[in-house]
């Protein structure tokens, strides 16, 4: 689970100030699965809190996802009312993932100590996944910015750009098993077929052999 902040355009909606990103725009709160796909998703003002959005997310989560009984969090979902909600009345358990460095640029140590070594890159527990998601809807214009007047509607660009993700995966994985036909060459119409099997319920039934059909116009 995580949020992002999104520039708003000249467009109306509600609309706020990121002091962290400095910017105008709203704030899009995500729950993805370990794939990165989408499974919910909200929109609010850019000076919104992260819980906020949380509280929407994980409602609308324990209403369609029942099964969901873990998530993994930021250090800006921090808190133990908003942790304690989650547990005792969502049953979700939120685990706050940490940087190397405590989420600070610089660590403190004893004056006869010698300072901590902190690796310059290291990667985050999980964060990387929703950090994938970000990116994939990037690449789609209208989740890329803030295009739209409604927060509903921008909900529904994200969760159309999640099903063209599900369904180009889909056809790369037909292309891969040879049951989804490459397409032809250049300067022909693209036709995807599903070839049929050859064996098994579904194998089609041989037929009589088309006739051929003259299409040339008597004189």
């Amino acid at each position: 689970m995580d949020s992002q902040s999104v520039r708003a355009t000249e467009r109306g909606g509600r609309h706020g100030y990121d002091g962290g990103k400095k910017g105008v725009g709203i704030k899009r709160h995500f729950v993805v699965d370990t794939l990165g796909l989408v499974l919910a998703a909200c929109a609010s003002p850019a000076d919104g809190g992260d819980r906020h959005g949380a509280a929407v997310l994980l409602a609308r989560c324990a209403h369609e996802f029942p099964r969901l009984r873990h998530l993994w969090a930021d250090q800006g979902y921090r808190g133990r009312d908003f942790l304690d909600w989650a547990s005792k009345k969502m049953e979700i358990t939120l685990q706050i993932v940490l940087r190397k460095d405590g989420g600070f640029r610089g660590t403190w140590a004893k004056a006869d100590a010698s300072p901590r070594v902190v690796p310059l890159f290291a990667a985050v527990p999980r964060r990387w996944v929703i950090k994938g998601s970000f990116a994939w809807l990037g690449r789609y214009r209208r989740p890329s910015k803030d295009y739209e007047h409604l927060a509903d509607s921008q909900e529904n660009a994200i969760y159309l750009a999640t099903v063209m993700l599900l369904l180009n995966r889909v056809r790369r994985s037909l292309r891969r098993t040879g049951l989804l036909r490459h397409p032809p060459a250049a300067g022909r119409r693209p036709v995807h077929q599903i070839t049929p099997p050859l064996h098994g319920p579904f194998a089609p039934v041989p037929g009589p052999a088309p006739q051929a059909v003259s299409t040339r116009a008597a004189i």
